[in-house]
């Protein structure tokens, strides 16, 4: 049974490696920096330092989408994101 599991396993990192390679391919390795800046105000808001870039920052409306970063406030709050690089990586890459 634990050799099925480790065989699960190398599967879906490959698959995850596979796919990354493949969405690599297609558009390159150029940064969505407007996903960053959403993140960034996402982060904050969900801290408590308000709509800012930074902590600090004077408040400026710098996100596009509202209600995406509602989203990732409200799954901020709930634990689903910001566990570190790592477990960010895997979990973007295996529930996109």
């Amino acid at each position: 049974m634990k050799r099925a599991g480790t065989c699960l396993g190398c599967l879906r990192l490959g698959f995850q490696q596979s796919s990354w390679r493949c969405t690599q391919r297609f558009t390159g390795t150029w940064i969505v920096d407007d996903a960053g800046l959403t993140f960034a105000y996402a982060r904050s808001l969900s801290s408590g330092d308000g709509l800012v870039l930074q902590p600090g920052a004077a408040p400026v409306e710098g996100f596009s989408s509202p209600a995406w970063m509602a989203l990732l406030v409200v799954g901020r709050w709930l634990g689903l994101f910001d566990h570190g690089a790592w477990v960010g990586t895997l979990g973007h890459r295996g529930l996109p």
